[in-house]
């Protein structure tokens, strides 16, 4: 494939994979209720995007020997990836239930990705920046991974420690419970005084090994603090990786791809164009 660093070609193997992976797996609920509309677009959008084009313009073989191919299918990926993204960030106002935290997570990953495309297309001329720009880009494609990974490790410290609740509206106790507030006194009381039922909350104990609210309310807990811990992990990871390999990053040199002060004639691989 062309790869010149072993870590390298591990960092594409597992993320490629998990990427293709990841999209699979949520495709087959955007047919299902409550999975529709903008939603169901944005995942269709990133599965296409993801599984067929976004893979391909990373494999080093394609990018020196099939220039023409990288470009269209690079443009390709962006078109497509950003409609994505704006479908993304419109459903955010209900991902992980809503919580102001999360809608900022997913606005700020939605408004920064795109930027690093858009850079990534003006500085198409000059591949070594054009690299580094799309290099930021796709490493954000990963962080609604590690989200999950993220979610799987704190539902257990936070259950573990036992001592984390969430607030609950009473209209939203009521219509979870099939209208039975029985079990929770303050929703009852304001039922009965007719309060409105979407100014009194409840806390709810935040665990995994309790009943389905206790469950819900973990996601709810937790949901903020995953999607920012995700967006810097990925984003520290990128910068780092980019200074690590800058030594190996270059530029073309009309069809020839070197590294910086090698001439064409120098250039190993200069026979393959």
């Amino acid at each position: 494939m062309g790869f010149r660093e072993r870590f390298s070609l591990t960092f594409f193997i597992i993320f490629a994979g998990a990427l293709v992976g990841f999209v699979l797996g949520e495709a087959f609920w955007a047919t299902r209720e409550p999975w529709k509309g903008l939603l169901a677009a944005h995942i269709i959008l990133c599965f296409c995007t993801w599984s067929f084009l976004v893979i391909w313009q990373f494999v080093p073989a394609i990018r020196r020997r099939y220039i023409l191919f990288h470009r269209i299918n690079g443009y390709l990926s962006l078109l497509i990836t950003l409609p994505a993204l704006l479908f993304g960030m419109i459903v955010a106002r209900k991902a992980f239930g809503g919580d102001m935290s999360d809608q900022a997570g997913f606005y700020c990953l939605g408004i920064l990705q795109s930027f690093y495309g858009v850079q990534g297309i003006l500085n198409v001329r000059d591949t070594r920046r054009h690299r580094r720009w799309m290099l930021r880009f796709v490493g954000l494609l990963g962080v609604a991974i590690t989200m999950r990974f993220i979610i799987l490790s704190a539902n257990e410290i936070v259950t573990d420690i036992g001592s984390y609740y969430a607030l609950w509206r009473c209209d939203e106790l009521l219509f979870v419970s099939n209208g039975n507030l029985t079990a929770y006194p303050s929703c009852l009381a304001a039922q009965k005084a007719g309060e409105s039922l979407a100014h009194v909350q409840v806390a709810i104990h935040a665990s995994t090994r309790e009943g389905r609210i206790n469950k819900a309310s973990m996601r709810r807990l937790i949901s903020g603090m995953v999607i920012w811990v995700a967006f810097l992990i990925h984003i520290v990871g990128t910068e780092v990786y980019i200074r690590a390999t800058e030594g190996a990053n270059q530029h073309r040199l009309g069809f020839i791809l070197g590294r910086p002060g090698m001439l064409p004639d120098e250039h190993p691989e200069s026979t393959d164009h």
